[in-house]
């Protein structure tokens, strides 16, 4: 989680009316994976303090399931 300056750059450039930022759960939860694997020291601790504060503002989206399709005879 590098702090890059065009990523924040194009992050404040995004329009609250018209344009949408988010992640999903599968995303989440592969980063939450990366960082509990990682050997416990300030590293992690620092990545883990990054991605919680990356979650309280980016709004995580989750999969809906779509209802069967049914076959009609």
């Amino acid at each position: 989680m590098a702090h890059a300056p065009y990523v924040t750059a194009h992050f404040d450039s995004l329009s609250d009316l018209n344009d949408y930022l988010f992640t999903c759960t599968i995303v989440k939860g592969e980063i939450l994976f990366g960082i509990q694997r990682l050997p416990i020291g300030r590293r992690r601790h620092v990545l883990e303090n990054q991605a919680i504060n990356l979650f309280e503002e980016l709004p995580c989206l989750r999969f809906q399931r779509k209802p069967p399709i049914t076959m009609h005879p």
